[in-house]
């Protein structure tokens, strides 16, 4: 379902409670710069939450500043990170100070 204003959020939260599944929304964000253009459209559909996805296998100083950016705008509320396997410190990702409630497997070793 594509969700583009708080109309269509609306609906598919009813969908949602009517089928007793949550509803997730996913917006890609080209960096920090990108977040000016998708707040309006986030805030005016009013998200019960707000997580970021990350790559904990990119640069903790990169990752920082945009989800900083959205936090700013859109109180982020958790984590959500993949690439641990690409990386030697995907705990890294802690250093946001933010709830990670999911890290994909960490390498083997």
């Amino acid at each position: 379902v594509h969700v583009a204003d708080r109309r269509d959020a609306l609906a598919a939260r009813a969908d949602g409670v009517r089928r007793d599944l949550p509803l997730v929304a996913a917006y890609a964000l080209a960096g920090p710069a990108a977040v000016p253009s998708v707040v309006a459209e986030l805030a005016g559909i009013a998200p019960d939450q707000v997580w970021v996805a990350v790559d904990v296998s990119r640069r903790p100083e990169d990752t920082a500043e945009w989800v900083r950016a959205v936090d700013a705008v859109l109180a982020v509320d958790a984590v959500a990170a993949t690439g641990a396997a690409f990386t030697s410190s995907p705990d890294d990702i802690h250093r946001l100070g933010l709830p990670v409630l999911w890290l994909d497997a960490p390498p083997a070793g």
